[in-house]
């Protein structure tokens, strides 16, 4: 299993036969779990009676990852923690492993002495035993529904973050703002009249860039649905996974 710290954890499982569900039978010669610390990966590699057969650092780029995992055999089983390299990792190994599998070990007991090793041989043990919750990667579909829908909703986000900010300014001179026509264009030379010096210009900047954003919305709402409508029933199905 492997660890890039500090975003994500990875595991590996040899196996010489492949069991009904791809995932949960545990003959096979040979488990393996890495954990990263900042820059490097850290393999824990475990036979299939649970005794650790080889540790290994390597560093956290596709090159390294690749080696380590074809040092362990042609026919073997990934698995790391769900993070913000998760995608990266399946992506990188995918072609090169009998099974990739992204894990959810959220719950876990937290008391437990941590280390890059002991983090390591737990989570080869988990993937050796078949403990491991997956969590669904690979299809590019989802995938890009998923990344329209985070712009959509970034766009959102910063716009109201934004007016929110322009009526702090207004509001912090006593200045009511009722509605919404601070933020028009048309109202604009009318109410950046009403203040003075750096605050001004600061209004004045927080409209530009509200303009921009607001531009942008229907733009990324329109790509959000027209690629929800061109998506399979299946496709939405497994968005909606927890």
């Amino acid at each position: 299993m492997l660890k890039a710290r500090p975003s994500c954890k990875f595991g590996v499982e040899k196996r010489q036969t492949k069991g009904r569900d791809g995932c949960h039978e545990t003959t096979g010669d040979s488990v393996s779990r890495v954990r990263c610390p900042p820059g490097n990966v850290v393999a824990s590699l475990r036979d299939e009676h649970g005794k650790v057969v080889m540790r290994a650092t390597v560093a956290t780029e596709a090159k390294a990852i690749l080696t380590l995992v074809r040092s362990a055999d042609t026919r073997v089983y990934v698995a790391f923690e769900e993070g913000a390299q998760a995608q990266w990792l399946h992506d990188s190994l995918v072609d090169h492993a009998e099974r990739v599998i992204v894990c959810n070990v959220r719950g876990r007991s937290e008391t437990t002495n941590k280390s890059d090793r002991i983090d390591a041989d737990g989570l080869s043990e988990l993937l050796r035993l078949g403990a491991l919750k997956p969590v669904f990667h690979g299809a590019t579909e989802v995938l890009t529904l998923k990344e329209l829908v985070r712009n959509y909703n970034d766009l959102v986000k910063d716009s109201t973050r934004v007016m929110q900010r322009i009526k702090a300014i207004f509001r912090a001179r006593a200045i009511l703002t009722p509605g919404v026509s601070v933020y028009r264009l048309s109202k604009r030379k009318e109410w950046l009249g009403k203040l003075e010096g750096g605050a001004k210009v600061r209004a004045s900047s927080l409209l530009a860039q509200l303009d921009v954003l607001l531009e942008l919305r229907p733009k990324a709402k329109a790509a959000m649905i027209a690629t929800v409508k061109r998506a399979s029933a299946e496709v939405l199905a497994l968005i909606h996974r927890p």
